[in-house]
């Protein structure tokens, strides 16, 4: 299975396999696949989802996995707004697929939450997504060489 499948199929999971809910996740994972990403890639959404995963005692949030989709599908090294308009993507396209408005309010907010990576005391899905973003910072020595390398590209 290619990795653009193995990224889509939880996505489906999640929101269901209606060709617009697929659309949409094609077209999240264009933007992840943007010839000027060099760190904030495929592989980075796949390494935080499995981060996310790994690092939940229970069962992950729909939002939190949703938000985990949604934290760099704008990305721009030169803006200093990514995040904000990564939530705005969000709430509309999550919004035009019916999601619920709770659901696309927490999404919305566990994104922007990523701008800081300061969840408050207690904010255990903030600090999951938040956790899980900078997981790259104790990888392996020779995974974290390449993290810096591509940063620094970016």
């Amino acid at each position: 299975m290619s990795p653009r499948a193995l990224l889509l199929e939880p996505w489906v999971q999640l929101l269901g396999s209606d060709p617009d809910v697929v659309g949409a996740g094609e077209e999240l994972l264009d933007r992840y696949a943007e010839p000027h990403r060099r760190y904030h890639d495929l592989r980075h959404l796949a390494e935080v989802l499995d981060a996310v995963r790994a690092m939940a005692d229970r069962e992950v949030p729909a939002a939190v996995l949703l938000a985990a989709y949604w934290h760099d599908a704008v990305y721009d090294p030169a803006a200093g707004d990514n995040e904000e308009h990564s939530a705005a993507l969000a709430d509309r396209t999550l919004t035009r697929l019916g999601r619920p408005a709770a659901e696309v309010g927490e999404v919305v907010r566990l994104v922007l939450l990523t701008r800081t990576h300061d969840p408050d005391e207690g904010d255990v899905a903030g600090a999951l997504l938040c956790d899980a973003d900078l997981a790259i910072l104790a990888a392996p020595p020779d995974r974290y060489r390449s993290y810096a390398r591509d940063v620094r590209q970016e």
